[in-house]
């Protein structure tokens, strides 16, 4: 059995596996926190495999972050070659899976949940993009520009009124280049507003006052 990869499914799985038991946490939707989701106990890996498929469904997951816990000198061990493994039937199954060595810091936890939710940005049409509720920003607010419910960017003042810049917002977590690829399609989208709303508009105002 098998998953259907969806950019809906945008929570993420961090698995600890063991013999008989894996611990499974569950990110927030924003892919900021992760939260203790349910302990499984197994004695057939096929039965952890459906398990886990079903909890995926259930919760919108199709990215898993699977501890690997290498020795210190960075070699690998008998539980690290099971783990090699079991993330191969977890890809067969269609999950995309990463491999966290277990003694980084949550710091580099979050990188890889940032990456993987920048990733999925460049990847969304330009229609999930939008202004949110700006009817309830006053004129002197930041105008923010949302993916969805969350805030990825806002208005800059440009050469003019009419040619305003998107720009990503700030994250430690967010690396230059992909701040850059961030705001090059909210731009995109930006441009694409203007073109078929503002401007119309404008070339109206103009036809209508020199009539």
């Amino acid at each position: 059995m098998s998953i259907q990869s969806k950019e809906s499914m945008n929570r993420i799985f961090g698995i600890d596996f063991g013999l008989s038991k894996v611990g499974i946490s569950i990110s927030d939707p924003n892919k900021f926190i992760s939260f203790p989701l349910k302990v499984i106990r197994y004695n057939k890996i096929d039965e952890l495999l459906d398990e886990i498929t079903t909890l995926s469904k259930n919760n919108n997951v199709n990215t898993i972050v699977l501890g690997y816990p290498l020795s210190m000198n960075f070699e690998k061990n008998d539980m690290t070659k099971r783990i090699d493994m079991f993330k191969d039937n977890l890809e067969k199954l269609g999950f995309k899976v990463f491999l966290q060595d277990e003694r980084l810091s949550s710091e580099s936890a979050k990188r890889i949940m940032i990456d993987e939710k920048v990733e999925n940005f460049l990847k969304a049409p330009l229609e999930s993009i939008s202004f949110g509720e700006i009817s309830k920003s006053k004129i002197k607010d930041e105008i923010f520009i949302f993916w969805g419910d969350e805030a990825v960017g806002k208005l800059k003042k440009g050469k003019s009124i009419y040619k305003p810049i998107a720009d990503a917002l700030n994250s430690e977590y967010i690396s230059s280049e992909n701040k850059l690829l961030i705001s090059a399609k909210l731009q995109k989208w930006l441009d694409n507003e203007l073109d078929n709303t503002i401007y119309p508009l404008n070339k109206n105002l103009d036809e209508n006052i020199n009539s």
